[in-house]
């Protein structure tokens, strides 16, 4: 039975580990609860279609086009522009939140032939939190309210003096090709951090709790997002993001809504006894009812 159960552990970790590759975006989240500190990995990626006809003046214009873009920055001080503006989007959800330091990736590519042009925006932000923590009876309590935050508008960095945008999938493209597309669409940005998908309440999530590294893994894979999505006779215009999430934590979690109860061991979650056995009690009760009534 231990071989089996030890087995089935082995699998389920192994089908986790591919989780994140099967979408492009998502906000992994690693707790240190006796540090009190989080760690989170979100990674924005947004991919715009642009659809035209072969014999099109746009075909002509845009077939063969690139452009690449791509930065790294580190930011260390929590009064640096940066940090203020992510730690407001998410204290708006969390108040309590504090950013201690931030990491920023950013690649853009365009790439067209004589049906479509592709477009690849992705924003990976690394950053410590704390703020989120707090001791209960038995536990730590850990607040994810502020999980499905997303960013409206416009966030702006600058590498090499030059300035780029984050955020909107409209702004940092090639002036020629954004020309082409605003005739057909009449948005001026799309925001593309956005984890909006992920409210789902955390009890919802599917769960795995490894005994032989005393960790807990909650994971959810939200359904693809079109936050664009145009037609007109032979023209089409899609902005397609794909959002999902894991949480790992040392010690045994249990989810509630917004929040986990994180314990040493799954020992001390007195709290699933007590309701596993309230359970088992109302079982008993219903029973017995039905067999007295028999009687009777």
């Amino acid at each position: 039975m231990k071989r089996i159960l030890a087995f089935g552990i082995v699998i389920l970790m192994a089908m986790l580990a591919f989780i994140p590759l099967s979408h492009a975006s998502y906000l992994n989240i690693t707790l240190y609860p006796d540090k009190k500190l989080a760690y989170i990995t979100m990674n924005s990626v947004a991919v715009l279609l642009f659809s035209y006809p072969n014999d099109s003046m746009i075909s002509q214009i845009l077939n063969g086009t690139t452009y690449n873009i791509s930065f790294s920055l580190t930011y260390n001080h929590p009064s640096d522009w940066a940090i203020k503006f992510m730690e407001g989007y998410i204290k708006s959800r969390y108040h309590n939140i504090t950013i201690n330091n931030m990491t920023v990736r950013f690649t853009l590519n365009e790439f067209a032939n004589s049906t479509l042009l592709t477009i690849y925006k992705n924003t990976t932000i690394d950053l410590w939190l704390t703020g989120i923590f707090n001791k209960t009876n038995n536990g730590t309590k850990a607040d994810f309210s502020w999980r499905s935050f997303n960013i409206n508008g416009h966030f702006y960095v600058k590498d090499d003096d030059q300035e780029y945008d984050l955020n909107d999938m409209l702004s940092d493209m090639n002036n020629n090709i954004l020309s082409l597309m605003m005739k057909f669409i009449h948005k001026t940005e799309v925001d593309t951090i956005n984890f909006s998908a992920l409210s789902r309440p955390l009890s919802q999530w599917n769960k795995i709790y490894n005994p032989s590294t005393n960790t807990t893994t909650f994971y959810y894979n939200a359904s693809t997002n079109l936050l664009l999505n145009f037609t007109s006779n032979d023209y089409s215009l899609r902005v397609i993001y794909d959002p999902s999430s894991t949480i790992v934590t040392q010690g045994y979690a249990v989810a509630t809504n917004n929040s986990l109860i994180i314990y040493p061991n799954p020992q001390n979650s007195y709290m699933d006894y007590i309701l596993i056995g309230i359970s088992v009690l109302a079982v008993v009760g219903i029973f017995s009812a039905l067999i007295m009534k028999r009687k009777k």
